[in-house]
């Protein structure tokens, strides 16, 4: 049985923001989305793309550090994020 350090937990939250298996994840998107993998998508294989689904399936509910993350490394565009900022409004009046 395979353990999971945090280290290696830490890595499949930043999962969700590759295209591909051999992509590059940044520390700062591993960090700042940490707290989403743990709560919505960790029953996913790192990397896989059941876990990238998982993560796009709970866009609303990312924390803004983690979407900025994301945008900064091309994983989400602008647009997204703009209308995720737009429902984030809406949501709160």
């Amino acid at each position: 049985m395979h353990i999971l350090t945090s280290a290696s937990l830490a890595l499949a939250t930043a999962a969700v923001c590759v295209t591909t298996a051999e992509a590059v994840v940044t520390q700062r998107v591993k960090n700042a989305c940490r707290s989403e993998y743990y709560a919505f998508c960790s029953a996913h294989a790192v990397p896989s793309a059941g876990l990238r689904s998982c993560m796009r399936g709970v866009q609303d509910q990312l924390s803004p550090r983690c979407l900025k993350e994301l945008v900064a490394a091309g994983e989400v565009s602008q647009d997204e994020a703009r209308s995720y900022n737009a429902r984030q409004r809406k949501a709160q009046r």
